[in-house]
């Protein structure tokens, strides 16, 4: 059972989180940046957890959602409405006429997290 102190912290923990994003610069290159860049949902679930004296041990499962395409938020950033490209894509994106929809990409990952006291091993 978890003390409220330590809810509270997980708690915090969650709501000041943010969404993954990948903007570093080796996404530009990798192509994660336009085809992912940030996402729109994510839902993690912690599928076990082992606590041994000073060491634990935790799965946690990752998924992920994403839309391809430009919403509000993205146009509105200097770095998109500021290309062309980006502009026509966002008014295609919306014109009723043609009535393109973004996919919905899934992403799901598994990850073994070891760690104590003193560090965290992957």
């Amino acid at each position: 059972m978890l003390s409220s102190r330590t809810k509270k912290a997980l708690n915090d923990a969650i709501v000041n989180g943010r969404l993954p994003k990948f903007d570093r610069l080796q996404d530009r290159v990798n192509g994660m940046g336009i085809t992912v860049h940030d996402t729109w949902a994510t839902h993690i679930t912690i599928k076990s957890l082992t606590i041994d004296n000073e060491q634990y041990h935790a799965e946690v499962h990752y998924k992920v959602q994403d839309h391809f395409g430009l919403d509000d938020d993205d146009i509105l950033k200097i770095k998109f409405k500021s290309i062309r490209l980006f502009r026509i894509w966002f008014v295609l994106q919306r014109y009723r006429e043609f009535a393109f929809k973004p996919f919905i990409t899934n992403m799901e990952a598994t990850i073994h997290i070891i760690g104590g006291r003193y560090g965290i091993k992957k």
